[in-house]
Formats: structure tokens, C-alpha cells, sequence
């Protein structure tokens, strides 16, 4: 399965003309995606979390920081 997938972005990389590929065919899309972020992350998303409180996360942080430390140590 792994390989199927591995060949498949093989093709789509390797063969045809770079120009016929989405993000590059149409500019437009790839500005109207980066304006959406900039929207997102300067209005949007704080109008969103402007009355929430903030998640606890520090003790799932030590785990997952001693995980990685587990996992990445050798």
C-alpha cells in the first residue's frame, strides 16, 4: 500500500508539465488560500477565542515531551 502511494506521487511529481499543476495553473488559488489564513489568524480566529478560556494542556505537553525523548533517544 505504502508503495502504490509512493509511486502514484512518484508520477504526479515526475511526469508532465509543471505548469499544468493546480496551485500553479490558477495563481489565484494560492492567493485566495493565503489570504484566508491571514484572515483567519488575525480576525477570525481571536473573534472566535475572545470569551474562551485557555485549555490546560501542560501535563499532556510533559508527556508528550517525554515521548518524544523516549522515542528519539537512541
Amino acid at each position: 500500500m505504502l508503495e502504490a502511494a509512493w509511486i502514484a506521487v512518484d508520477e504526479f511529481l515526475n511526469h508532465g508539465d509543471i505548469r499544468q499543476k493546480f496551485l500553479i495553473r490558477y495563481p489565484s488559488v494560492s492567493i485566495a488560500i493565503v489570504i484566508a489564513y491571514i484572515l483567519f489568524v488575525k480576525w477570525i480566529g481571536p473573534a472566535i477565542m475572545a470569551n474562551r478560556k485557555p485549555f490546560e494542556l501542560k501535563y499532556l505537553m510533559i508527556v508528550y515531551d517525554f515521548g518524544h525523548y523516549l522515542l528519539f533517544s537512541q
